[in-house]
């Protein structure tokens, strides 16, 4: 039994590495940053995060169907707004030919994700309605769908400057 300032410090741990999480960073990176700031081992910081993944998954099943519906349309029309934003910043005149390449690619990633929602949202359907088995998602929980991007190098060009919207999308 752990006493209630252990408790409280696991808590906190797991935060913090939620928080981590949210904000983008693998789970290399956060483990390194754990074992910096807090001293803790891998294994801790990986038996952490397999509990936060368990709790995870038991609050996803727990959900009803309407509320899983109506997440994963939030999720659909939040990124649909980031990709029109992109695309309009892409479209614009005045926008630095130098901010082009990013912003291409991060139309691109969004348009991705967009599928493999549309994609795992019908197999999520599907498995809620056959009650058979659960939808084997494309994106497992330890993989982002945006992988970090380079920084841009003023001295480099870019590779194809005769990229144009139709190629990525």
């Amino acid at each position: 039994m752990q006493s209630p300032k252990q408790e409280q410090r696991r808590i906190n741990y797991k935060l913090e590495i939620c928080r981590l999480l949210a904000l983008g960073l693998t789970t290399e990176t956060i483990s390194r940053l754990f074992k910096e700031k807090h001293s803790t081992s891998r294994t801790t910081f990986y038996e952490y995060l397999r509990q936060i993944r368990q709790e995870d998954n038991v609050l996803a099943e727990a959900k009803d169907r309407r509320y899983i519906h109506t997440d994963i349309s939030i999720c659909r029309d939040r990124l649909s707004t980031l990709y029109r934003n992109a695309l309009s910043r892409i479209q614009d005149p005045g926008t630095n030919q130098f901010a082009l390449a990013p912003l291409l690619k991060l139309a691109q990633y969004i348009a991705i994700t967009l599928l493999k929602l549309e994609f795992e949202g019908v197999q999520i359907t599907e498995a809620m309605n056959s009650k058979i088995g659960r939808a084997e998602p494309i994106l497992s929980s330890d993989e982002s769908s945006f992988p970090e991007t380079e920084k841009y190098d003023s001295n480099s060009t870019m590779s194809n400057p005769h990229l144009n919207e139709d190629d990525v999308f």
